[in-house]
């Protein structure tokens, strides 16, 4: 249906964080209404659970409405003083009675060590009428707790630092208390400004996609109509960062556990977001590598200057404090073999990535030079990591490389090839450069395929485009000397994309060169080795199959997900796939 300028066709999973507000500054309770309003209208990819009415949730952070706290907590026996006088903590407890009233008492005991007067508790109203029972056999019990501010405090600076260290110092002794309960307790907030009605995310790793996503999200963005969109990734790094600094971020332990267990092969983003929501509904989960490091092509595949290794160490050990078993080394199906695999795990899910890299079958493709642009990222990670690789080494420091291939993967060739130190960098694409700027190819809110300038590419890189690869060049060594290449004239076909393409006659050049790196993207899972052993179906494509509903191979027990069952795509997909794929794998396991 038609309404206006907008069309159902547009909408795109997206995510990110929005506000409302009074642009007058005026205090009103529509504010909070027209809040409500969108969130009831969000919906964010990979937020429903394992029932269709269960979710990871979202919520809005408000201003303290002291004028309402106030009236409401006379009916509990207690009044307030003046705003920024007190603090409101929102807390979560167990459904457990007699835990709860235990939980009260170690916080009155820690307030009073801690010279805070607690002035009561306030009830928060729940509507719990659309959750599923799973949500609901875990909903915890939610209390507001009231603090006065000390008259030795004197900012409201130095009464939020004590509220933070009276909120950690409660959760610390709290937790032997609820290390039994499936809910436990937690601190939402505790502020003298603000409230925060808990928004728990439905990426787990906001920490890689914030730093290495091409941000799809930003494309659908309202502002990029007519300017630049709200910049979701970088705030989305900031969130999760300022969240680990301040401590706000925190290992989720889970608080029972099944006789389940799961194996997960592949440690990519898809298989670390399975095992972590595998690992949270309480089954034993242990995650299979053939790499000495965990992380797959976040880990070796993207250079240190897009992502620093040791966020994703930090993720690596925050999973293992949660209960993740990681082996590394191990090669499913050569030096751990099928038959262990069934024997000793009830389900497995199969993360293995796409990672098998499309060729470019040009005469001399043999010549000594010619590489994947992934064979030479991984070594330079191992060097920079000071792993040992026993390939011939790669290193283009005085060298002229010619990158083919526009995409993420190439940009990262020219950064690390400039970082060793290259005499040039070429980078050469098969089609006309894009356009600065939307046109009416890629209308809004579809993702706009602009020229893309990297920081790799600032760094210096000389981009020809609307050239295409005929030959590799070498010398009577077979060393390789430069690439030959073809004019490309292009035309727009009836809906206005450059699709036809003919060769411009006596156009032909050679760009002299030392190394050339292959950055076409891949073409399909590796099937040699462990999904052979399995027999497990493949796609036309080649991908392992496995149904968008239920992720289940041909194989019992034997689950797909991500890059290997999807094909090439992007680390926000890889992580919805693997949280999809966990929530069928859980239903499986539950029978």
């Amino acid at each position: 249906m038609q309404l206006g300028l907008y069309d159902p066709s547009f909408e795109f999973d997206s995510c990110g964080v929005g506000f409302a507000a009074n642009i007058k500054g005026v205090k009103s309770f529509k504010i909070v209404s027209d809040a409500i309003t969108m969130l009831e209208n969000m919906e964010h990819r990979g937020a429903t659970g394992y029932e269709s009415n269960t979710g990871d949730g979202a919520g809005l952070q408000i201003q303290i409405p002291h004028e309402l706290l106030y009236d409401e907590t006379l009916n509990f026996g207690f009044d307030l003083p003046n705003p920024n006088f007190y603090g409101v903590g929102m807390l979560f407890f167990p459904q457990n009675n007699f835990i709860r009233e235990e939980c009260k008492e170690i916080i009155a005991q820690s307030a009073d060590k801690l010279g805070l007067k607690i002035l009561g508790y306030r009830p928060v109203p729940v509507n719990n009428i659309d959750l599923g029972n799973l949500a609901k056999s875990v909903e915890p019990v939610m209390e507001m707790l009231f603090v006065e501010r000390p008259f030795d405090v004197e900012t409201d600076k130095d009464f939020e630092r004590k509220l933070f260290v009276f909120r950690n110092y409660i959760s610390h002794q709290i937790t032997s208390v609820t290390s039994n309960d499936p809910i436990g307790f937690y601190v939402a907030s505790f502020s003298c400004k603000k409230l925060i009605y808990i928004l728990t995310s439905t990426n787990n790793f906001p920490e890689f996609t914030g730093r290495i996503c091409p941000a799809p999200c930003e494309g659908a963005c309202v502002l990029g109509i007519n300017n630049l969109p709200v910049a979701i990734e970088e705030i989305e790094k900031n969130i999760i960062e300022i969240a680990f600094e301040q401590g706000f971020a925190k290992p989720r332990i889970p608080q029972y556990r099944t006789d389940k267990k799961v194996a997960v092969i592949g440690s990519g983003p898809a298989g670390l977001a399975s095992a972590y929501q595998l690992n949270q509904a309480g089954h034993q989960v242990t995650v299979f590598e053939r790499d000495s490091e965990i992380g797959g092509l976040l880990r070796f595949g993207i250079p240190d200057f897009k992502l620093n290794k040791n966020i994703v160490e930090r993720r690596v050990q925050w999973m293992e404090q949660e209960g993740v078993e990681f082996r590394t080394n191990v090669n499913v199906g050569v030096n751990y073999s099928v038959e262990e695999l069934n024997r000793n795990f009830d389900a497995v899910v199969l993360a293995l990535g796409s990672t098998v890299p499309r060729d470019l079958m040009l005469p001399n493709r043999d010549a000594k030079g010619v590489h994947y642009a992934m064979d030479f990222l991984i070594q330079n990670n191992k060097k920079v990591s000071g792993i040992e690789f026993y390939e011939e080494e790669l290193n283009v420091k005085g060298k002229k490389v010619v990158v083919i291939g526009g995409g993420d993967t190439g940009s990262d060739c020219i950064g690390t090839s400039n970082r060793q130190g290259a005499e040039v960098v070429y980078q050469i694409y098969y089609k006309p450069m894009q356009p600065t700027q939307r046109d009416e190819t890629m209308p809004w809110p579809t993702m706009p395929m602009t020229l893309q300038v990297t920081s790799s590419h600032e760094e210096g890189c000389e981009r020809k485009w609307s050239v295409n690869s005929k030959e590799f060049v070498k010398d009577e060594n077979g060393n390789l000397t430069g690439v030959r290449l073809v004019e490309a004239e292009w035309t727009k076909d009836a809906d206005g994309k450059w699709n036809l393409y003919t060769e411009k006659p006596n156009s032909a050049f050679v760009i002299e060169c030392d190394y050339a790196f292959i950055a076409l993207g891949y073409t399909h899972v590796e099937q040699k080795g462990l999904v052979e052993a399995l027999d497990i179906h493949l796609d036309p494509k080649g991908n392992l199959i496995g149904n968008n509903k239920e992720f289940l191979t041909n194989q019992a027990k034997y689950f797909s997900c991500g890059d290997a069952r999807k094909g090439q795509s992007l680390v926000v997909w890889a992580i919805a796939e693997g949280r999809d794929c966990a929530k069928k794998v859980d239903e499986f396991l539950k029978g």
